[in-house]
This record gives structure tokens, sequence and C-alpha cells, in this order.
């Protein structure tokens, strides 16, 4: 059944497309990470993280891939695998996202208790214009593992529905290689991103990156700091252990990752 509601998925968002021939554009790279932080919360130490992205009219579907360690220690692995959907109409973009974990099957979403298990995540971002680049986007859990007890001796699951809205804005200089971009997110009511405890700003970030142009491909390096307020730290999230509140933790409530990466 699942699978048959991810082919339906992609049939729709197929079906969107023009009906006249495109070309496709097919893009792939990978980058090297100090850390992974994503949307404020720290999912893993040094990370390589390959991508691939084709592209059709208004139409992409994307692969995403990261593997490294889990914390500082080195002594545990952290893998996970996204395959995206995405189609654009003039400003707005709508996306579909399947986050994997390798805890349970590429598109087993059962709703278990926090954010352990495969989740699939809608997406919708409006953007003012090229010549303001100023974006509004927001992401919702739709399916998978995103619940939290009824209470707190009860076995069955309310879905949290965790919802991610940010700001953006991004800009540069191409005659220096130069790219911006500074993003504020809070999550609106409690879910993953707070632990399922409170709604709260959980990223505050900015992203710098230089960029060459060689031959065949796109060397770029990048510096990314970010504070997060409401002390989400995916690792810490289980049955037994409930999130420590906005106590300050480095490498949790405030990060700063650098890397490198190479696009063809």
């Amino acid at each position: 059944m699942k699978k048959k509601l991810s082919l339906t998925l992609f049939a729709v968002c197929c079906a969107l497309l023009p009906a006249q021939a495109q070309k496709a554009e097919f893009e792939w790279g990978a980058e090297v990470t100090s850390q992974y932080v994503w949307r404020g919360m720290h999912y893993g130490g040094t990370q390589f993280q390959p991508e691939a992205t084709l592209t059709l009219g208004n139409f992409s579907a994307n692969a995403w891939f990261s593997i490294g360690a889990a914390d500082w220690n080195f002594d545990e692995c952290y893998k996970e695998f996204d395959l995206s959907l995405a189609y654009t109409l003039g400003r707005v973009e709508m996306s579909l996202t399947n986050y994997h974990y390798f805890t349970n099957g590429l598109f087993d979403w059962h709703n278990a208790y926090h954010d352990e298990g495969t989740q699939l995540e809608a997406g919708l971002k409006y953007t003012v214009s090229e010549d303001f680049p100023l974006s509004v986007a927001a992401y919702t859990v739709i399916a998978g593992s995103d619940g939290y007890p009824k209470s707190q001796d009860d076995e069955t699951y309310s879905r949290a529905y965790s919802t991610y809205i940010e700001l953006g804005y991004e800009w540069g200089n191409e005659d220096k290689g130069l790219t911006y971009a500074v993003n504020a997110g809070f999550t609106p009511w409690k879910g993953q991103y707070s632990g399922y405890a409170s709604a709260g700003l959980n990223n505050l970030s900015a992203r710098i990156d230089k960029a060459w142009e060689m031959k065949s491909c796109t060397f770029n390096v990048f510096v990314q700091p970010s504070l997060n307020f409401v002390s989400a730290h995916k690792l810490d999230f289980s049955e037994d252990e409930e999130p420590e509140g906005a106590s300050f933790k480095w490498s949790s409530n405030a990060n700063v990752a650098v890397g490198f990466g190479v696009f063809f």
C-alpha cells in the first residue's frame, strides 16, 4: 500500500509537467562537512554527503545521502538517505521529501515515538522575486515516525505534524564567486524541532560559500554558524529520555560547520 502511494505521488508530480518535450539537466556532486546541522538540529559529526539532481522543466528530483560520525568520539555511525520531488510554479515551489534513517523500510511510514523512523514531509516555498530574493517556506511531516504518547502511561501516539517555518534571504557576487544566505526558522507547536516539548525559535543561521569554476566542475568551500533556542538535539531523543530544555550546550544550541564540495 505504501509503495502504491509513493508511486501515485510521483505520478501526480509528473502529470504537472508540460506536455511538450523538455531538455533534462543532471547535476551531481558531494560535500564534506565538519558537522551535520539541519534546521538548527545537530545530527552528527563529520559527514560525507553526496547528491544527484535531475531537472526537467519545472520538475526536479533529488537523491541525497549522508554518512559519517554520529558524534565527536567517532564511535558510532550516522546514516541518512533522502529522496525529494519538487515542482516550481512561478515563484512557488511545492515539494515532497522522504527522510530515511535506516531504522526501518525506505517507505515504511509507521508513526512511532519521536522521530527515529522514516518520515514523509510536504513543503511549500514562496520567493518574492529575483531582485528581492526573500523566501517564506513551511514544511510539515505528513506521514511516518512523528508522534508522542497521549499520556504518560498510554502506548498510543498522537501525530505531531512537526512543522518548520522559515524566512530566508540569499544573495551573492557572481564575479567573486560568493554566495550569502541568512535564515530564521521556528516551530509553531510541539514537534521534533523542540523535542516534542513546545513551540520555539529553533534556527538562526547564516552561510557563506566561495566557489571556483573549473573546466568540468565547480569547487566550493563554506562556513555555516547557527543558533538554536529550544535546545533540540536529535541524537538525544529517546523514549526514556526527555529533552533538557533551554540549557546551553555547544553542539546543541550553537554550532559552526565548515566544509567543501565539488559539483559536476
